[in-house]
């Protein structure tokens, strides 16, 4: 086993364990959420081999989705604030005219 993965497994191990005391956890808890993880095709795993995370597949998110993104947990901002969409609207306007004169 290269130096580093059996490094990494230790580390890995004591996050683990430090994890579930501080946060409280059962150990079943957490073994769960790993079955949980591995289904979902996160990480995979086994006895003795310790737990490693998968690679992902970079999003093909575009830039327009991402402004939209931005854009609605702007807007659910503005509703905890009892705001309207209206009011947000102009804020932004406000700040268009803002940075445009700098």
């Amino acid at each position: 086993m290269p130096v580093r993965s059996h490094y990494c497994s230790a580390v890995w191990y004591l996050a683990e364990l430090l994890f579930r005391v501080g946060v409280g956890l059962a150990a079943g808890t957490v073994a769960r959420a790993y079955k949980e993880l591995e289904r979902a095709g996160y990480v995979t795993g086994k006895r003795g081999g310790g737990t490693r995370v998968l690679p992902q597949p970079e999003p093909q998110t575009t830039q327009a989705e991402l402004i939209e993104q931005h854009a609605r947990a702007y807007l659910a901002e503005v509703a905890r604030l009892d705001g309207t969409a209206e009011q947000a609207v102009a804020a932004v306007r406000t700040v268009i005219a803002t940075v445009s004169t700098e």
